[in-house]
């Protein structure tokens, strides 16, 4: 459903969004590439959101390794496909990295989705 990914489409949907180009020409950064090849080109900065949305069970449990360290406390982590049918994979990574944290999955019922707060 998503094969266009390309830098151009991305901050052209950044800008639909309402964010202003200024914002992310100076605070945005994209790279193109794959788990967990591109996580080399991280710059180590504080995490205050992080929303995973990478659909497959592998990429789900790379991105949280990885980044998990990097967010703050009181950071939401969001998971975009837990719980969706299409995507089983999400649902059992996240399952998977849970039992390794004290953190407690939370459901919002206004988006639909799921998510956790680092503590």
């Amino acid at each position: 459903d998503w094969s266009d990914t390309s830098i151009t489409l991305v901050k052209g949907q950044l800008r639909k969004a309402g964010i202003p180009q200024k914002h992310i020409e100076e605070n945005v950064s994209l790279v193109k590439g794959f788990f967990p090849e591109t996580f080399k080109q991280y710059n180590s900065a504080p995490i205050a959101i992080l929303h995973v949305d990478v659909d497959l069970y592998q990429s789900y449990l790379d991105v949280l390794n990885f980044f998990y360290p990097f967010v703050v406390e009181n950071g939401l982590i969001l998971f975009d496909e837990y719980d969706e049918p299409k995507w089983p994979g999400a649902k059992k990574a996240v399952d998977d990295f849970l039992l390794k944290t004290q953190l407690t999955l939370q459901y919002d019922a206004f988006v639909k989705k799921y998510f956790v707060i680092k503590s």
